[in-house]
């Protein structure tokens, strides 16, 4: 009987570590079900979030693009100016001269003539095809199509 007695205790504290051991198993199950969803919900959290900053990166690449080419938009127009004043310069200097040339009588006709057409030098400093249409239109030249040698983006 004392055996007997053994034996129920014995199973009896196996059986409630079993179900001690399910228990634990159970709870670390759960965990890990709970774990797993954490992961899920991180990952598409993660997920959204590169792709909203991929969606802003682009607008600010566009943004950077636009501001890069107002830029050089009002760096072209700029140094148009800074030509168009320099060239102005030149020529109110040029005119002085040949005003200065006829009151005083010293130069022949002729040479006063070719001062006078030296004013075409101009062409020389033009650095865009579109100048040289517009100085030909102004003159009452027929204006030639691009030429294909000229590169298809101007550079100065």
């Amino acid at each position: 009987m004392a055996q007997l007695i053994d034996r129920e205790f014995a199973n009896k504290q196996a059986t409630a570590q079993e179900h001690e051991e399910q228990s634990r198993f159970r709870q670390v199950h759960d965990q890990l079900l709970s774990l797993e969803e954490s992961a899920r919900r991180i990952e598409t959290t993660v997920g959204n979030t590169i792709t909203v900053l991929e969606i802003k990166g682009r607008q600010i690449g566009q943004v950077v693009i636009e501001a890069l080419g107002s830029v050089q938009f009002q760096d072209i127009t700029r140094q148009k100016l800074e030509q168009v004043s320099n060239i102005m310069l030149d020529f109110a200097g040029h005119l002085g001269g040949l005003c200065s040339k006829l009151r005083q009588g010293s130069d022949s006709v002729q040479s006063i003539r070719s001062q006078m057409f030296a004013v075409e030098s101009v062409l020389e400093r033009y650095v865009m095809d579109d100048q040289r249409a517009i100085h030909a239109q102004s003159l009452g030249k027929a204006t030639a199509t691009k030429s294909s040698s000229l590169p298809a983006i101007e550079l100065f």
